[in-house]
């Protein structure tokens, strides 16, 4: 009888661990699969009016392969593109076998592009701001900051941010068919805040454009 030496037999061991990772990896994945048909449904109406939107493109899609060198992540597969119909509704089926739901996307012109869920999704619509600046005091340094935000919380561009701006009208993305808060900051050029301003609260028409004065 030969005898291995316990130093290959732990070689040997591992030469194995590859082969095992593998098997785990590949069973991993294929616990993800669905192993059912879904059907998934998804209803989009208007904030404020819960009137259903029509003819909105939504967009489904599953778990695609995992991206390791560009994000860590898994990327999105599209499955299937559907439009709303009259009640704002439309559904698409996730075929057994199939990888698990990943994203649903709303989109159509004149409402903010967002993410959804299966069920009933509230969305906003657009709307436009022109902020009238007005220097009202005089500070050695100014930076000025201007904050928007819909009844829903939600932000519709990055904040505003304004060296020594002068008498001058900005125009912004906004919320249509709501209320809108404006809060603006000054601070000097090592961040601290000089003063406070708002909240602002403007009621902004659906697709229409609004005009506030800001004086800081």
């Amino acid at each position: 009888m030969v005898e291995i030496h316990p130093k290959i037999k732990s070689m040997k061991q591992l030469s194995n661990l590859p082969i095992l990772a593998a098997a785990i990896i590949v069973n991993a994945y294929a616990c993800t699969k669905t192993n059912s048909q879904q059907t998934l449904t998804v209803t989009v109406k208007e904030y404020k009016t819960n009137l259903p939107i029509q003819g909105a493109k939504i967009d489904f899609y599953r778990r695609g392969t995992f991206d390791f060198w560009t994000c860590g992540c898994y990327t999105n597969e599209l499955f299937s593109e559907q439009y709303s119909d009259a009640r704002g509704t439309c559904s698409a089926i996730l075929p057994a076998g199939s990888s698990p739901l990943n994203e649903i996307t709303f989109d159509k012109p004149g409402y903010y592009s967002m993410p959804v869920q299966t069920g009933e999704n509230l969305v906003e619509a657009y709307g436009w701001l022109r902020y009238h600046l007005v220097p009202a005091n005089i500070y050695k340094t100014q930076i000025v900051t201007i904050h928007l935000t819909s009844e829903l919380n939600s932000t519709a561009n990055p904040d505003i941010s304004l060296t020594y701006p002068m008498d001058s009208v900005y125009q912004v993305n906004a919320f249509g068919g709501q209320i809108n808060t404006i809060t603006w900051t000054v601070n000097d050029s090592t961040g601290t805040r000089i003063y406070a301003g708002g909240p602002l609260k403007l009621e902004v028409g659906k697709t229409d454009t609004a005009d506030v004065e800001i004086n800081f």
